[in-house]
């Protein structure tokens, strides 16, 4: 098994999933998570005056970045990012997006693996503020030494972004759909689809926290309903509507363990 690379997906990505529904939920509870975590912390992530840029920019790092979405973002607002993704043709389109946005020299594009940049970045004693991870770790082929190999990137008060595809919504939505089969061995992914190499409980993910002396400041389900509907009737209809319900949901208990991912937000453990 080898790290992802969306080379050969890039379109059906953007298609399927952030020119939908679905990347919108995703967009905005990460957004909104952020946000708040920010500024819990005193740090002001967008500044009052959306013309002017914040009074301390953010040293950001995107691990993962996709399509961009967040990088673009944060360097609009006048944050100081640094993109990476090992796929070329995914980056080709971030790098697309910013030149629309007027942000493309404000963003250090770093193409290749992130074990790669992560190795630059310790050799350059480099931190960040803020480091975005996000539907990434569920397509390596060791998940299991991301957290500990990104922490020391992590500047004393820095925050971790974190999303993954998580297990616990996959067997609800197998269970929803009468595939009892798959629920009776252990996960698979099919190759070439979009469906992750893995899935995670939020125990296994704090696990890796904690031995990286990181602890959780904030979990938020992703698409904790709208995944598993059918029939678009009622509310459902309403792409607004069906937003401002996610979001609500996304962290209240029971409903937010049931997301299909789970967004963590971390911070160094003071203990």
């Amino acid at each position: 098994m080898q790290d992802r690379n969306f080379d050969d997906l890039a379109a059906k990505f953007a298609a399927k999933i952030y020119a939908s529904q679905k990347g919108a939920v995703r967009i905005a509870v990460i957004w909104r998570d952020l946000l708040e975590c920010c500024a819990q912390r005193g740090v002001a992530l967008q500044a009052e005056n959306a013309t002017s840029s914040p009074a301390q920019p953010l040293r950001v790092l995107e691990l993962g970045g996709g399509l961009g979405q967040f990088s673009c973002r944060l360097a609009q607002l006048g944050h100081r990012v640094v993109y990476n993704d090992i796929s070329a043709a995914m980056a080709e389109q971030a790098q697309q997006r910013a030149a629309a946005a007027g942000c493309l020299e404000a963003i250090q594009w770093r193409i290749g693996s992130y074990q790669q940049l992560v190795e630059a970045a310790h050799a350059d004693a480099q931190q960040f503020d803020l480091v975005l991870c996000h539907a990434m770790i569920e397509w390596l082929a060791k998940p299991s030494q991301l957290v500990a190999q990104i922490t020391p990137l992590l500047a004393p008060n820095g925050l971790l972004s974190l999303s993954y595809y998580n297990h616990h919504g996959w067997a609800y939505r197998n269970l929803m759909r009468g595939n009892f089969n798959l629920l009776s061995r252990p996960y698979q992914s099919h190759p070439g689809s979009l469906t992750p190499q893995h899935a995670f409980s939020f125990e296994q993910i704090v696990q890796w926290l904690h031995a990286a002396q990181l602890r959780v400041h904030r979990c938020s389900g992703i698409r904790v309903f709208s995944d598993y509907t059918r029939e678009q009737r009622g509310g459902l209809q309403s792409a607004a509507a069906t937003l401002e319900q996610e979001l609500n949901y996304s962290l209240l208990e029971p409903y937010k363990w049931l997301g299909r991912y789970l967004h963590v937000v971390a911070e160094r453990d003071p203990g």
